[in-house]
């Protein structure tokens, strides 16, 4: 969804229609796919639509401002917490989509066999998509718990 505008009606039938199939913890895989596809004035668009709605997601969209770029604005202390307590091959899986710079603060603070297996998956065999969505939404559960229990703080920017 490159660019300002979004055809907000189609975006929001969209993440209503996953969020009534889904019966889990924390957002729909499809409504992460569809949020990390926005830019972040996007994204605030669609959220704005949810609030000025009243809506029962706003709650839940609201708690994804913490998105997989602002993971980059993380310190290096937090990306050892957080890598820590995740699997190097879900790293590496989350890693596939990430731009250089962002590879880099996540394998940095990793230690060197973990680091060997994250790369070995970055750089290994295909994988689906819906795999690596998956994999970001695993690794933004960790971020939103350790932000939540005060371990680790991020103010998104935007």
């Amino acid at each position: 969804m490159i660019g300002e505008k979004i055809d907000l009606p189609k975006v929001t039938r969209s993440i209503e229609r996953h969020f009534s199939r889904y019966r889990g913890d924390g957002l729909p895989n499809g409504v992460l796919e569809i949020l990390e596809n926005l830019t972040r004035p996007q994204y605030n668009q669609v959220l704005k639509y949810y609030e000025e709605k009243n809506s029962k997601y706003y709650v839940s969209l609201r708690a994804t401002i913490t998105l997989w770029d602002d993971l980059v604005e993380l310190s290096s202390q937090d990306v050892i917490l957080i890598t820590r307590e995740i699997d190097p091959k879900t790293v590496g899986l989350a890693l596939r989509l990430a731009d250089e710079i962002f590879r880099h603060n996540f394998l940095r603070n990793m230690s060197q066999k973990d680091r060997d297996i994250a790369l070995s998956i970055i750089e290994g065999d295909p994988v689906s998509k819906i795999e690596v969505v998956s994999a970001i939404n695993r690794i933004l559960k960790t971020v939103r718990a350790k932000i939540k229990s005060d371990e680790i703080s991020l103010t998104p920017t935007g």
